[in-house]
């Protein structure tokens, strides 16, 4: 199988086993997309999003990966303060610096950080370009509908009103 080039995230404040129903239980979620996913959902595994019709047609198709928590609390830091040295980012993780500086070397590879030098410190920033790209090309193509009904799934599973 080709290498993704595209993950969507969605952050949703449930339960996991909530979240999990939500994403293998093809009743539910064929009530939210008309669709269902199919998979043994082992990373690296084969993933199918099949429709609910009588052929259970092939929509999308695509393959289960692992998403580093450390790697998305780094991102987030850096989304919620830019240009931060190494020591402010450790400030925020409960890992060692060679830890962190192997997370951020996967990141800065993938384009998503950028670094400059101010003196004898290096400083991260969050890059938000390749994000940009991402939403241009796939997200931003996703109907209403789409992305109403995660929204509504989002809620229902935080237990969150319209408000």
């Amino acid at each position: 199988m080709a290498r993704s080039t595209f993950v969507y995230v969605i952050y949703i404040a449930a339960r996991p086993e909530m979240v999990w129903k939500a994403l293998l239980d093809g009743e539910f979620t064929r009530q939210y997309w008309g669709h269902e996913n199919v998979s043994d959902w082992k990373p690296g595994s084969p993933w199918e999003h099949r429709r609910d019709d009588p052929e259970r047609t092939v929509v999308l198709l695509g393959q289960v990966l692992e998403a580093d928590p450390h790697r998305r609390k780094l991102l987030d830091v850096l989304n919620d303060g830019d240009g931060l040295t190494l020591s402010a980012l450790c400030s925020h993780l409960d890992m060692t610096r060679q830890a962190a500086t192997q997370h951020l070397g996967l990141l800065i590879a993938a384009n998503l950080v950028t670094t400059t030098w101010r003196g004898r410190e290096k400083l991260h920033f969050l890059n938000p370009v390749p994000l940009q790209e991402i939403y241009d090309r796939w997200i931003s193509k996703f109907e209403r509908s789409r992305l109403k009904a995660m929204r509504d799934l989002k809620r229902r599973l935080e237990g969150t009103s319209d408000a």
